[in-house]
């Protein structure tokens, strides 16, 4: 069969709609709170609980995370558990697979002003890190899949006299590890309830053993069950998770 023009433009207009609808069936549907791809998935972000969790002079004792900015942890809660001043962090965060405690991915912010006195407490407001920005290397094909979990810590201290701390220091090789971590070992709280809304910052007294949770299809946050951890859920949106301590959690 000789090719003729017509016949070349003919395959190429074919070879066009096909890969037209190749491509508009790799099109990402997104979810229309974070703006990452809808799926099964799932995203909880938490304090560190991790190796040495509670040798880092500096807690983050709660998390919170506004959805509508792509899942961004933006609010927290420093306890400096030393007698010596501090005058700026950096925060540290970790990727795991929540199945596995599998770590995939780390990173730091930049040094953050924070004059937090001895023994005292501080609320830092900063965007210390949004999955919308760190998800695509978890997907397959187009498709994200799999539950997941952010822990944040303080990773550098400054103090006063310009000293510094960093949390490498308590790492074996360098590297976080889930295995064999302590658990804070507060009261268990014996409340039925799956979620817990309130307005303000407080002190929950005993332990609910949650943990914020979201995924594309409940379409708001929700309380879902994680030992040593308290739940507070702000609006469908936002959500804060707090370190369950002797005393109880503080928001």
């Amino acid at each position: 069969m000789r090719l003729t023009f017509k016949n070349l433009a003919a395959l190429a207009v074919i070879f066009m709609a096909a890969t037209t609808i190749a491509m508009s069936s790799r099109v990402q549907t997104l979810d229309p709170v974070t703006g990452i791809p809808l799926g099964k998935w799932s995203l909880s972000i938490r304090p560190y609980t991790g190796e040495g969790w509670d040798s880092v002079p500096v807690d983050v004792t709660s998390t919170t995370t506004d959805a509508r900015k792509g899942l961004t942890a933006e609010k927290f809660l420093l306890r400096n558990i030393t007698s010596r001043r501090v005058m700026s962090v950096k925060l540290q965060w970790y990727l795991l697979e929540k199945q596995q405690n599998t770590l995939l991915s780390r990173g730091e912010t930049a040094p953050i002003n924070a004059d937090i006195p001895a023994d005292g407490t501080f609320r830092l407001e900063y965007p210390a890190v949004t999955f919308a920005k760190i998800y695509q290397p978890l997907l397959k094909g187009a498709e994200l899949t799999g539950n997941y979990v952010i822990e944040i810590a303080v990773g550098s201290i400054t103090y006063e006299d310009g000293s510094m701390w960093e949390i490498n220091r308590i790492f074996k090789d360098g590297k976080p590890t889930w295995e064999n971590a302590r658990n804070s070992g507060c009261p268990a709280s014996t409340a039925s309830s799956r979620h817990h809304v309130a307005a303000g910052f407080r002190t929950e007294p005993q332990c609910q053993d949650q943990n914020c949770y979201y995924c594309p299809n409940c379409g708001c946050y929700q309380c879902i069950e994680a030992a040593g951890s308290c739940c507070r859920v702000n609006s469908c949106t936002s959500c804060t998770s707090a370190r369950c301590l002797k005393n109880g959690c503080q928001f």
